[in-house]
Formats: C-alpha cells, structure tokens, sequence
C-alpha cells in the first residue's frame, strides 16, 4: 500500500480508511502519482490539513457509529489568514 503523508497517518488509513474505502484503489498508478504530489505540495506547506490530522476524525469518533462520511471542502483558505 502507497503511503501518502509519512508519521501515523500511513498506518491509521490501513487499519482505518483502508477498511471504509475501496482497498484496491490505494494499488492503482494514479493513487500513487497522487501519493506523490501530495507529498510533494506538503513538504512546502501547501497541504490542509497537516499531515498529522488527515485522519483526525476518525480517532474522534466510533468507525461503528459512523453511518454516512461527506467530503466537503470550504474556500481553500490564504496560508497567512490563519
């Protein structure tokens, strides 16, 4: 499996997210140009949430509770207005 951030979060999405969304998709080429890039823009501080938080939520709540997950995103916010 692609590890997208290093630290936690690889290991929090295989026992996590890796459960919820479709496995094999983590195996494909473009998850992993994704991974990449992803990478990449975060080494510069391009990325929010901070790697350590991506998968944040889930350590908040009970995956059993959980019925439906939406995926949202506000105006991608200035990196100096925080």
């Amino acid at each position: 499996m692609m590890v997208i951030l290093g630290g936690g979060c690889s290991r929090r999405r295989r026992t996590i997210a890796g459960e919820i969304l479709c496995p094999d998709k983590f195996e494909k080429p473009y998850f992993e140009e994704l991974s990449l890039r992803i990478r990449s823009e975060a080494e510069h501080g391009n990325v929010l949430p901070e790697p350590q938080s991506i998968f944040r939520a889930f350590g908040l709540v009970s995956v059993d509770g959980v019925k439906v997950v939406m995926l949202a995103q506000d105006p991608y916010p200035d990196k100096d207005v925080f």
